[in-house]
């Protein structure tokens, strides 16, 4: 019950409609601005961003302030003292801010106990095709997507395979979509991994810091592809913004496929137009994927991570259009070559690629 329900229940009603009303606004001043989806091609205005944030903290935090409960005073006090940290812009890589939590992106986070159970339920495997120079930046490109990418980003993120002496010392942050970080809690998490905004301008923030990044180009909306024994990616015009950032800031290309990846979920298949309307709706307002899986858990499995060889690009601050599907289709080329070389190393997935057009 909210306070004031039972004596007051108009109230109640427009508590109710208020509430609604803000979301709605929320909702569509993102699908048309791309705040949650980092698509705008230039950055959002400091101001507005953190206005937004508060909203949407705001959204979270009422219906908590508003329940009756005897501990809903602590709650309050620990939602506000949370602010500063959910409004520091941490996982903006664009205003110099990709160091600024590097004391919770350390080994020990990585380390954690959920870590090691996950390895060891996901057989988690990491081959690399060669060591790296660790004084070149790298934009590696991973798929799939999968429901969740759990075996690409524990084997890439932590140490659980010793990847510094694998693949070398290479300083990386995974891009995340922006609507994450504006999840209380989870985008702790994701910064204590290394996580920053995906946006073009954080991306590209990170790269100019002499840093790496990785990217998985197919993104939430490859995922509704997602099933077990199969490998559907999206890999077209549309999502080139990696290939045009690795031109930009002169950053070598890194193909990295995970087998096994898609083995962890399952989700229900469907024809029906309205759901499919919803995810794609909650996709182009939030820039993630609404999967109906079948599961929790992640089931038992083996993932085998295999990091291909670079392709070396020149800076190119202003590319083409051609440039930019010209080393597209150069990655595409080494990503199957890739796949075909090491598709042994999934003995229960498909044996060859298939590429969906998906325009999300």
């Amino acid at each position: 019950e909210y306070m004031g329900v039972l004596e007051y229940p108009s109230l109640c009603v427009m508590h109710h409609a208020s509430y609604g009303a803000v979301l709605v606004c929320a909702a569509v001043a993102s699908a048309r601005y791309s705040i949650l989806t980092g698509r705008s091609g230039t950055p959002c205005p400091a101001l507005w961003d953190k206005l937004y944030r508060l909203i949407f903290w705001f959204l979270l935090c009422y219906p908590i302030w508003t329940k009756q409960g005897r501990y809903r005073w602590l709650v309050s006090v620990v939602s506000v003292l949370y602010l500063p940290f959910y409004l520091d812009g941490s996982e903006d890589g664009a205003n110099n801010s990709v160091g600024r939590r590097d004391w919770f992106y350390s080994a020990w986070v990585r380390d954690l106990m959920f870590v090691r159970v996950l390895r060891k339920r996901l057989d988690l495997r990491l081959k690399c095709c060669e060591r790296l120079d660790s004084n070149r930046k790298y934009v590696f490109a991973a798929y799939p997507h999968a429901i969740l990418p759990l075996g690409a980003c524990l084997n890439l993120l932590t140490d659980i395979n010793k990847i510094d002496d694998v693949m070398g010392p290479i300083d990386k942050r995974l891009l995340g979509a922006s609507f994450v970080f504006y999840i209380p809690i989870y985008r702790d998490i994701c910064l204590a991994f290394g996580c920053v905004d995906a946006a073009r301008q954080s991306a590209k923030g990170v790269l100019d810091s002499n840093r790496s990044v990785m990217v998985f180009p197919g993104g939430a909306a490859e995922s509704l592809f997602a099933f077990p024994d199969s490998y559907q990616l999206i890999l077209n015009n549309s999502r080139s913004g990696f290939i045009r950032l690795a031109l930009e800031s002169g950053a070598d290309l890194v193909p990295v496929f995970s087998f096994g990846e898609t083995q962890t979920y399952d989700q229900i298949t469907h024809s029906n137009w309205i759901l499919m309307g919803v995810q794609n709706a909650i996709q182009r307002i939030f820039g993630i994927a609404l999967p109906f899986v079948t599961n929790i858990i992640p089931r038992p499995c083996s993932i085998t991570t295999v990091v291909g060889h670079p392709i070396r690009v020149e800076q190119c601050p202003n590319p083409s259009d051609e440039q930019v599907n010209q080393l597209l289709q150069i990655f595409k080329s080494q990503l199957i070559e890739l796949f075909e070389q090491h598709k042994q190393c999934d003995s229960k997935g498909a044996k060859e690629l298939t590429f969906v057009d998906s325009k999300l």
